[in-house]
């Protein structure tokens, strides 16, 4: 029975002391991103009227950390011809593809490796979506 009397007594406590945040460190990562700026080129050319030749919407990057495990989407317009995307310091990878108004892919998909972010810096890559390409 004191056991049990002593346990109630400090999950009472527990609460209060977990609302005092003033006490815990914070580490900021804010400032250890970089960017990732994906261009392409449709059939050659960033001419919007080869987007709607090829049935394409929209330009979606799928974002994979070192390990392989899924880390984010972005989307574009397919006639934008560039995103830009913030990440965090370290070694990404990612599939490129041009994905039609209903989400289908309309391309097939690019595989874009190594792609490593250094703090405050814009890894440039770019992806041609070649006529063999276009499904």
């Amino acid at each position: 029975f004191v056991h049990w009397a002593a346990l109630g007594t400090l999950a009472w406590l527990l609460p209060a002391c977990s609302d005092d945040v003033d006490d815990v460190p914070v580490v900021t990562v804010s400032d250890q991103f970089g960017s990732l700026s994906t261009d392409w080129y449709v059939l050659g050319s960033t001419n919007p009227n080869n987007c709607a030749a090829v049935g394409a919407d929209r330009f979606e990057l799928l974002i994979y950390d070192e390990f392989g495990g899924f880390l984010s989407e972005a989307e574009a317009p397919c006639a934008a011809f560039t995103i830009t995307v913030e990440l965090p310091v370290g070694r990404f990878s990612a599939d490129a593809t041009l994905v039609d108004v209903f989400d289908r892919a309309v391309s097939t998909t690019r595989t874009l490796d190594d792609l490593s972010i250094v703090r405050d810096t814009d890894l440039v890559v770019t992806v041609d979506f070649a006529p063999g390409s276009i499904l």
